[in-house]
This record gives C-alpha cells, structure tokens and sequence, in this order.
C-alpha cells in the first residue's frame, strides 16, 4: 500500500512539474526582459531574464506563443500575466491590462515611455490593435464582467480619436502608472490601458496643473503628445 501511495505521489508530482521547451522551440526563440509588475516597471526592476516564441509580429505588436527560463528552459507558467516586456530593445505593454483592447496573448510597443506610457493607433496599425465590439468584454472563451475595470481614469469612451496637423485620426491607449488596478483573475495588480479621451485629458491637465492648453476642441494630436511629454518631466 505504501508503495502504491509513493507511486501515485510521483505521478502526480510529474505531470505537475513544468515543461522543458522543445530544441526546435529553443532555435526560434528570442531573448526578452521582464516587468511582472506595473510596480517593477516603476522601479526599473527586471525580474526575468526569459526567452519568447512569437506566434505572429509587426512593427506595432508581438503575440506571443509562449515564454520560457532562458536557464531551465522550462515553460514559465504565468507568463501571460507579466505587465510589460523588453524585447529588441522595445517596450511592449501586455493587453491583457487593458478594457478597450483587451487581448490575451498580445504585446503592443509602447510609442511613449514614463509615468504616462502610450500606444499610439492609427489606420495602418495592425487589426488586432483596432477595437471590436467584443474587446472589453472578453477573455478567450470565459466572459469577464466589466466591473472589475473600475478604475480613477475610467472614463466614458466618448471621442478619442486625435486629429493631427495632416488630417489624420490617431487614437491613444494611455497607461498611466501612479494609478493601479487590483489583482483579480489571472492578472497581477498594474496600471490598465484606457483610450485618451477629452474627459480623460481634461483630468490629466488639472490634476497635473498643465498651463496653456486652451480649448480643448482645439487641441491636436501634437499637442496632446506634448501634454504627455510635460507631465512625464514632472
């Protein structure tokens, strides 16, 4: 009996222990750093030194097929909820922490580093950075209530698209650090994505006691940028 019991003990232990990477999986793989945190980003504290499967890449996103330990080379189980990694030198923002695109498995480069980060959308961005109607309401198959997303920057989504000094509509999904979301389901407690919106930049300038803004019905999308770059020097 007790070997029967030492048996099922090693059993339950070796489909429970993580998963070595294949060597085809080790040839394709690219090194990253890790930001677990939102915290950790603040803090410039890597954590991991990792590498990444891309499943599919362009010059404004990464989804990632899987991370593994640069060291073991044992699949990392919760790599899906890291908050920001570095890869090529890039900074890429898990989608995951964000309502209007909400994404599993996606990365988008952040345009704009610092207490406020940025991802700047326009019309040759790739589709899975556009909204769909379903973007805030789901995770793969499993429906997440909205309510959890409550947060100080939430705003109404109104109009958030930005025109430029060409004409061009831009929209940006706006990370601001100091304001965290608490840990719920498979994410980690971390500043969330929400689309800059007029509410929202009204906020900004008064709590940040931006000067000189003027209308906002005037204010472009350079402007808006600099707004940004202001409040980061803070």
């Amino acid at each position: 009996m007790k070997k029967v019991g030492i048996i099922l003990l090693l059993l339950i232990m070796s489909s429970c222990a993580a998963k070595k990477v294949t060597i085809e999986e080790i040839g394709n793989s690219k090194s990253i750093s890790v930001y677990e945190t939102t915290k950790d980003f603040i803090n410039n504290v890597m954590q991991l030194n990792a590498k990444i499967i891309i499943k599919e890449e362009s010059k404004k996103h990464i989804k990632v097929s899987k991370i593994f330990d640069s060291k073991t080379e044992l699949k990392i189980k919760n790599w899906r909820s890291f908050w920001a990694i570095e890869y090529n030198n890039e900074l890429y923002f898990n989608l995951l922490y964000s309502k209007e695109l909400l994404r599993e498995r996606v990365f988008a480069k952040l345009d704009i580093k610092g207490k406020l980060c940025a991802v700047i959308i326009d019309k040759d961005s790739p589709e899975i950075l556009k909204p769909s109607k379903h973007s805030n309401v789901h995770v793969g198959a499993r429906s997440i209530s909205i309510d959890i997303y409550k947060s100080k920057r939430e705003q109404p989504l109104g109009k958030h698209h930005w025109k430029d000094k060409n004409g061009n509509s831009k929209a940006i999904l706006l990370i601001e650090t100091v304001y965290l979301v608490p840990k719920f389901a498979s994410r980690k407690e971390g500043s969330f994505g929400f689309y800059l919106n007029y509410s929202f930049l009204k906020d900004l300038i008064k709590d940040y006691n931006i000067k000189n803004v003027g209308n906002l019905k005037d204010v472009n999308f350079e402007r808006v940028i600099e707004i940004i770059h202001e409040i980061n020097r803070q």
